[in-house]
């Protein structure tokens, strides 16, 4: 039984006539879509006999047109219904506001500070009184 690193696995593989790019192996791992893989260490090593079979497990049947192997492929959902499950909850709530304060409302007999009462003692309040309204 022979072992082999990622580099030579890589060739491997090419020379099998499946053309793959210098990182898939290590995507293909951290995805786990790719051959079967054991650790020396932390060295991954790939078997042969392994590489063999995940080559096998994605050829398609053999076809003798493209449009024979449409055929043969079945879909795996109905075309009417959507092939993606519904959205689920959002992961992220949103933040609650607080009410407004309301403001607060100025009374016409009470004065609000010391400058509205010196204002109000001269005649010359905000808040008049005057129905005509002739102001100072």
């Amino acid at each position: 039984m022979k072992y082999l690193d990622r580099k030579q696995a890589r060739d491997y593989i090419r020379e099998q006539g499946i053309p793959i790019g210098d990182n898939f192996l290590p995507q293909a791992a951290s995805d786990g879509t790719g051959p079967e893989y054991q650790y020396s260490g932390r060295h991954p090593l790939y078997r042969e006999d392994k590489l063999d079979a995940w080559i096998e497990e994605r050829l398609s049947v053999p076809v003798r047109s493209p449009s024979e192997l449409r055929r043969t492929v079945q879909p795996s959902a109905p075309i009417d219904e959507p092939s993606e499950p519904p959205l689920g909850p959002p992961t992220r709530t949103t933040r609650q506001r607080r009410p407004a304060a309301q403001p607060q409302l100025l009374q016409p007999d009470a004065p609000q500070s010391n400058c509205d009462v010196k204002a109000n003692e001269l005649g010359r309040g905000v808040m008049s009184n005057n129905v005509g309204g002739g102001g100072a």
